[in-house]
């Protein structure tokens, strides 16, 4: 099995990085204003390539597909194995992540929650949606 760490060097590698930076500036900031994550429930890889040297996985797939729908836990229970399947997940968690946040976060309420973790969703639905951006340039 591929290191998830090398699979995102090699992605940083591929990304024409000025490019990658301007557009991960523009969605940052405006994910900064979706911090009212008041939820545990993410699943799929919360990681950004740049803060973390491995993604974390939630692998809650079942209860997540119960919820949100059939076809979403597949995005999140594999871990990938190269870099083309890294960015398949990506490129499909954007919808995930909106759909996700639709269904349950008004359902679900962590009142212990961690701004570390709140940050952490945040990054990681950036991230999606930069990936998705960028993949099509790959």
């Amino acid at each position: 099995e591929v290191k998830m760490f090398e699979c995102y060097d090699e992605l940083v590698k591929r990304l024409p990085k000025d490019e990658f930076k301007k557009q991960a500036a523009a969605i940052r900031a405006q994910e900064a204003n979706h911090l009212k994550i008041s939820s545990e429930i993410v699943g799929g890889i919360v990681a950004n390539p740049f803060l973390a040297k491995e993604p974390v996985f939630f692998e809650r797939g079942r209860e997540l597909e119960e919820l949100v729908g059939p076809g979403y836990a597949d995005l999140i229970k594999p871990r990938p194995k190269s870099v083309d399947e890294l960015l398949d997940y990506c490129y499909h968690a954007e919808t995930f992540y909106e759909t996700a946040y639709a269904k349950l976060i008004p359902r679900i309420r962590i009142p212990q929650i961690s701004q570390g973790l709140m940050q952490m969703v945040n990054e990681s639905k950036a991230h999606a949606r930069i990936v998705g951006l960028m993949r099509k340039n790959l």
